[in-house]
């Protein structure tokens, strides 16, 4: 499970992958999850999503999918996101940066 630091952001394990907002059917990299208090105080986890193109969206965290495209070419990541299993929320380690 995922966990919320004193600066309000959630260590979410899908941050620095490319995602999929089941919502919008966009794709992008998922950039941080924060918290927002709505009606009578209840909190929404809510995504933040940055397209190739540089634009930003956000939707709620429960519409977010990992995605099979690799968030760029530096880092292909489409064949380890493809073996993430959606229903544990298993996700591997990032690989390590090409020297």
């Amino acid at each position: 499970m995922s966990t919320v630091g004193h600066d309000g952001y959630e260590r979410h394990e899908l941050i620095g992958y490319r995602v999929r907002d089941v919502a919008s059917g966009g794709e992008g990299e998922l950039m941080a999850v924060t918290h927002e208090v709505h009606d009578h105080g209840r909190a929404v986890a809510v995504a933040h999503i940055r397209s190739v193109s540089g634009v930003e969206w956000s939707t709620a965290l429960g519409n977010v999918r990992p995605s099979s495209a690799p968030v760029s070419a530096t880092a292909p990541l489409s064949a380890v996101l493809h073996a993430v299993n959606c229903t544990t929320r298993t996700v591997p380690q990032r690989p390590a940066p090409r020297s």
